[in-house]
């Protein structure tokens, strides 16, 4: 007995089956490759967070130092050098004994990342070593520094600095 299978029948055969199975495949491995794709996907976004987190806990912490610009150049100065930092618009004037440089931050910023048990805000443009403090004038609202420099307080501020009575 032979079997004869004519070129209609096995068209209509392969018609009928064969592209079932290759839907069915393709739609298996999309699926497959999909998933794959998700689970990188997610190690990777996971990866950025814990970067993130670290680089915030970097950020939050106290400053050592900070790179500034004098000129065209940037210099890198430690926060033990500085006597006071100043807002002058989008800039800080930042002084030590040596200079005075620019930072484009702002006077939160800078005061959140410094040391507050060193720095003490005595006006909303005005932070100043704690060393450096010669007098606080309440009378005049003014301070006075050990260079000679004298700058203004805050009546605000002046709240914050019981120790420093006016005379």
């Amino acid at each position: 007995m032979e079997y004869i299978i004519s070129g209609y029948s096995a068209l209509n055969t392969a018609y009928i089956y064969f592209p079932r199975y290759i839907f069915a495949s393709a739609f298996t491995l999309l699926v497959c490759a999909l998933y794959l794709f998700k689970m990188q996907a997610e190690q990777k976004f996971k990866a950025y967070e814990k970067q993130l987190g670290q680089y915030q806990q970097n950020a939050d912490a106290e400053l050592d130092s900070l790179v500034v610009h004098k000129g065209q150049a940037r210099v890198i100065i430690q926060t033990h050098d500085i006597i006071s930092i100043s807002a002058n618009g989008n800039y800080l004037e930042i002084e030590t004994m040596d200079d005075t440089y620019l930072l484009r931050s702002t006077m939160k910023n800078i005061e959140a990342r410094l040391s507050m048990q060193c720095f003490v805000r005595i006006h909303r443009s005005h932070l100043v070593k704690l060393t450096e403090l010669k007098s606080v004038c309440a009378s005049k609202l003014e301070a006075k520094l050990l260079n000679g420099k004298v700058l203004r307080v805050g009546k605000t501020y002046l709240k914050l600095l019981p120790h420093f009575s006016g005379a």
